[in-house]
């Protein structure tokens, strides 16, 4: 289960990232949710896993010693941020559409 420590440590600055681009978006008018949830897919991954890589580029050796490359890590973390943002997203077109 080495993916998960890995995904559970970009998680934090994943979800400040996406959040403070939410409540900006917000102050414009924009809908909170629906900026998290497109934010927590894209903006707020690869902010935390630029971090990754210039302040932690030692730990991905601990991976690769175990066989898993930095694009899989990558392509897991971007997965497993699809679900929740799909059905944040779900909820907020069901919620808004009646």
């Amino acid at each position: 289960m080495l993916y998960w420590a890995f995904y559970k440590s970009t998680l934090t600055l994943n979800i400040i990232v996406s959040f403070v681009i939410a409540l900006v978006v917000m102050v414009y008018g924009g809908n909170f949710f629906i900026v998290f949830a497109v934010s927590f897919m894209s903006s707020g991954l690869f902010a935390a896993l630029f971090y990754k890589e210039i302040d932690c580029h030692e730990e991905y050796y601990f991976y690769y010693n175990r066989s898993i490359s930095k694009i899989k890590l990558v392509v897991f973390c971007l997965l497993v941020n699809i679900l929740p943002s799909a059905l944040i997203l779900t909820i907020v077109y069901y919620a808004t559409s009646s």
